[in-house]
């Protein structure tokens, strides 16, 4: 079965890498927010790289020369589109590489590995975050899994997944979004087996 993929939606509060590019370099260089330096002390420790731009609590962003433009509720592809169209004033054939940079999901409970992952090509689903921590433990809830997830309003919303069901694909909840919580909880009935049983080596 074939499982679509999501395409990540720009969202307030976003952090956002916008690189403008041009067949003549400084023609696109005005677009572009500064480069900066990591330094430490006096010493220059990282390379150059392009600022960072924030998504406003009015869903935009303020790009150079351009001004506000209202980026929310696009997906990254949308958004390029959208502001090569506005640079073709300036430039032609503008080249924009948009990058969602906070794309991170957090995975915590009865994994092997419970964490915070950044998703760098911003497109992960519940089962490619389940192996990410490293899968669930002998004693996770494979029945119960819970993604806690913040709407555009500030609302948090929940959803339990089972994994063990075949509608798993066509929850709302099987495509992650940025900042979204995942939380196996154990599953107190093998744990309960578990101590029961002395060979396992499990006790409480």
């Amino acid at each position: 079965m074939k499982v679509p993929q999501s395409q990540a939606i720009i969202e307030k509060d976003d952090i956002l890498s916008i690189i403008v590019s041009a067949e003549n370099s400084e023609i696109a260089k005005p677009f572009n927010l500064p480069a900066i330096s990591i330094e430490q002390g006096n010493t220059i420790v990282g390379a150059q790289r392009n600022q960072a731009y924030l998504v406003d609590s009015d869903g935009k962003v303020e790009l150079p020369k351009i001004g506000a433009i209202e980026i929310t509720g696009l997906t990254r592809i949308q958004a390029q589109n959208k502001i090569k169209e506005l640079l073709k004033v300036y430039i032609n054939n503008p080249i924009v590489t948009l990058r969602i940079l906070n794309f991170r999901i957090t995975v915590l409970g009865d994994v092997s590995n419970p964490g915070t992952f950044t998703v760098p090509n911003e497109n992960i689903n519940i089962i490619e975050a389940i192996g990410l921590a490293g899968d669930m433990t002998i004693t996770g809830d494979r029945e119960k899994v819970m993604v806690i997830r913040e709407t555009e309003e500030g609302k948090q919303i929940t959803g339990v997944l089972d994994f063990t069901k075949s509608d798993l694909f066509r929850s709302p909840f099987y495509n992650l979004k940025q900042n979204d919580i995942v939380v196996v909880d154990p599953n107190y009935y093998k744990v309960q087996r578990s101590v029961a049983n002395p060979n396992t080596g499990i006790f409480v």
